[in-house]
């Protein structure tokens, strides 16, 4: 029988694909009965939505589109999940975008702010979101905690809410695909060399650190940025 390591609904942004596909898949295998999956890409998020109730057809999966630039979009889609599931237990808040790969010189403001509104902003408000939920809650069993994205650990950590925050190494998502140029060959070159593992991760593989981060086998662990990145840190 496989080991149940998740309890309670989960979110998870940035869903579609890459990392977040393969979370979402992670957290519908082990355990959480509730899956709510939210992306800008319409069209994606409903193929995942498909993949994922045909192989765990008991997890409920609520599909959201939502614009992390966007930071009512972005209180909207937690508000979604929260009135369909009643709670939130685990959220992993993976919306991102590498943004132009360009000089600053040739970097326009527009784009520059549209970096700062997904990749920072997104996380906050979001975050500041779930943590209003998770205080007017209790954990579903004593021995769990509640898990977050990375900032308020220290605040939060006596109220059952853990905070952590997954550091991941070059991995291999589609976000590469039709970006390629000498540019990013350069930066994808460089990044081989110096991994130990000389490899890229495989979405699962993160989704794996992240499952662990959301689960009671990390539950001491608050305040936590986990390296999972192949050596290439080392």
């Amino acid at each position: 029988m496989l080991t149940k390591f998740l309890h309670g609904p989960s979110f998870v942004s940035g869903a579609a694909r890459g990392i977040g596909k393969a979370t979402a898949f992670a957290f519908a295998k082990y355990g959480s009965p509730q899956v709510a999956i939210a992306d800008v890409d319409a069209a994606t998020l409903k193929q995942t939505a498909k993949e994922l109730k045909d192989q765990y057809p008991n997890v409920e999966i609520l599909p959201i589109e939502f614009d992390a630039a966007n930071a009512d979009s972005t209180v909207k889609a937690i508000e979604t999940a929260y009135s369909k599931f009643g709670r939130i237990d685990h959220a992993v808040n993976n919306v991102g975008t590498p943004g132009p790969l360009a000089p600053s010189i040739s970097v326009s403001t527009s784009d520059f702010k549209n970096l700062i509104d997904i990749n920072l902003t997104s996380m906050w408000v979001a975050q500041r979101e779930q943590i209003k939920i998770m205080l007017k809650q209790e954990p579903v069993q004593q021995e769990f905690g509640k898990v977050r994205g990375t900032i308020d650990a220290n605040q939060y950590a006596s109220e059952g809410i853990r905070i952590n925050a997954i550091c991941p190494g070059y991995t291999f998502t589609t976000i590469d695909i039709g970006n390629e140029g000498p540019e990013l060959q350069y930066i994808l070159d460089q990044a081989m060399h110096r991994t130990a593992m000389k490899r890229f991760a495989q979405p699962e593989e993160i989704a794996n650190g992240i499952t662990y981060l959301s689960s009671w086998m990390s539950s001491y662990m608050s305040g936590e940025a986990m390296l999972v990145d192949g050596g290439f840190s080392s």
